[in-house]
């Protein structure tokens, strides 16, 4: 059986879910943030109010320039 496909409001969707039941602020760990799927999760990781530590190899698997201006919106 092959896996299912997911959609990114699926990943943010459970992202909002993993909150503390107090509500409590957090410190996450995302890697491959410059990416599309990380840098959304960073972002709607913040917007909640958690601390988020990020890390990119910047590689060129896709636009530089591009992987940077996430990483400058979320810096």
């Amino acid at each position: 059986m092959a896996p299912t496909p997911f959609e990114v409001s699926d990943v943010l969707a459970a992202v909002n879910e993993s909150t503390s039941a107090a509500g409590a602020r957090r410190r996450v760990f995302v890697t491959g943030v410059a990416g599309f799927i990380g840098f959304h999760t960073a972002k709607t990781l913040l917007a909640r109010g958690d601390d988020v530590v990020i890390v990119d190899e910047m590689n060129d698997y896709y636009d530089v320039k591009l992987k940077q201006s996430n990483l400058d919106w979320l810096t």
